[in-house]
């Protein structure tokens, strides 16, 4: 069930996956195992947020922002990019160049109960 919060305004459940937590292949980058992400989202990884508050018309720069206030044990003023996930394949999918999505792409791509992916370039712990 989304939940909406407001005019124009939505939560979304937030995974933060550091490089080390994710395996490239062919070009690609793959979801972490089931087992591996049941551990990521253990509360004292600071990797999981279940309720973080968006707008549709949020800028990239607002979404970072807010994304940095979700996960305060890392330092998200580097490269980090969104992503989903979609069924019958373990790539995530970056809906174009690798970025961070402004607002009305977060309220597009991620719908309902899917889950934001968060994949940062580097391990950037605070």
């Amino acid at each position: 069930m989304e939940k909406s919060s407001g005019a124009g305004s939505f939560t979304r459940r937030v995974v933060l996956l550091k490089d080390s937590d994710c395996v490239k292949h062919n070009g690609k980058i793959i979801m972490p195992t089931t087992i591996d992400m049941a551990k990521i989202k253990k509360p004292h990884t600071g990797q999981y947020n279940k309720k973080v508050l968006f707008s549709k018309s949020m800028s990239e720069e607002v979404v970072r922002q807010t994304l940095q206030k979700a996960f305060p044990l890392f330092n998200l003023t580097g490269r980090f990019y969104c992503a989903s996930f979609g069924q019958g394949s373990t790539a995530f999918i970056f809906h174009g160049n690798p970025r961070v999505w402004d607002g009305k792409m977060l309220k597009k791509t991620v719908r309902g109960n899917s889950v934001l992916y968060i994949l940062l370039e580097d391990d950037q712990v605070c």
